[in-house]
């Protein structure tokens, strides 16, 4: 099934006008993901989201943010010394 005018507007919107921008900051992309890591393993982590609840002619979007500390996925899987108390 072929994309939808409005779905290929999302594609390009995201691809071309926001991902020149986070990748001026540094930031690495992995499909509507993108991700920047610091030195002190903060990653910080956006995604856009195409709504499963748009159609063919209507997509609605969300922005996802979050950040993620690659010591407390060590923690979580046992795999760092230190310990939580």
């Amino acid at each position: 099934m072929t994309k939808a005018v409005v779905q290929k507007q999302f594609d390009y919107l995201v691809a071309k006008l926001i991902w020149p921008l986070f990748k001026n900051d540094g930031y690495r992309k992995t499909g509507n993901n993108f991700r920047l890591y610091n030195s002190l393993g903060w990653g910080k982590i956006v995604n856009f989201q195409q709504s499963a609840f748009g159609d063919r002619n209507d997509v609605s979007s969300t922005i996802n943010t979050g950040l993620y500390l690659v010591e407390a996925e060590q923690l979580y899987r046992g795999q760092a010394a230190a310990v939580i108390g």
